[in-house]
This record gives C-alpha cells, sequence and structure tokens, in this order.
C-alpha cells in the first residue's frame, strides 16, 4: 500500500514537472515566433507556475491525506502518537514506584505512639 502512493505521488509530482517543461517550451516558442513579446511570455510562466505551485501544494496535501487514511485503515499509530504514549506510560511507572515506595517506607516505619 505505502508503495502504491509512494509511486502515485512521484507519478503525480513527475506529471506537474513535466507540465513546466512543456509550458516553457511553448512559451519560448510563441516567443521566438512572435505572438508575444519576451515580457508576456515571462508573465505568462509566472501566472503558470504559480498555478502549478498551487496545483503541487493540493497534490501533497491529497497525498498526505491518502497516506494518513491508508495508515487508519490498516490500524497503524502515526509516530508522534506512539512517543506521546510512551511518555505517559514512562511518567505513570515513576509514580507507581513512588507510591510503591512511600508504602514500604510507611510499613517499614515504627507505629507512633
Amino acid at each position: 500500500m505505502i508503495d502504491f502512493i509512494r509511486k502515485a505521488a512521484l507519478a503525480g509530482i513527475g506529471a506537474l514537472t513535466l507540465t513546466e517543461e512543456r509550458a516553457r517550451r511553448l512559451v519560448d516558442e510563441l516567443v521566438e515566433q512572435g505572438r508575444m513579446s519576451r515580457e508576456e511570455g515571462e508573465g505568462l510562466m509566472k501566472d503558470m507556475l504559480s498555478r502549478m505551485d498551487t496545483s503541487r501544494a493540493e497534490w501533497e496535501t491529497r497525498v498526505r491525506d491518502m497516506v494518513q487514511e491508508g495508515f487508519r485503515k490498516m490500524d497503524l499509530v502515526p509516530r508522534k502518537d506512539l512517543h506521546a504514549l510512551q511518555e505517559q506510560v514512562r511518567i505513570l511507572e515513576k509514580r507507581v514506584a513512588e507510591l510503591e515506595q512511600r508504602e514500604r517506607t510507611l510499613e517499614e516505619s515504627p507505629p507512633a505512639g
């Protein structure tokens, strides 16, 4: 499943990169043919690159969401959640040890009176 998601993400990013290369070639051709000025071509490329960056960010968000959903379906725990639980267990173990030590100390001390 993870390999599939990784391949899908790489394919999406590859498609965006390929699109950028094609867009640059198209703008260069239009400028060379005199159908637009160099400034217009640069403006068009800026606009297209901006849109591609937005698309890339949306794609990355979708892939991240798909991965998280896949992990959830496989009943896997994110590392940060695991670390949080490990820390809670460590704190509880320390507290239990302190309480056991206090109980032993109370049992060993002679009764007052």
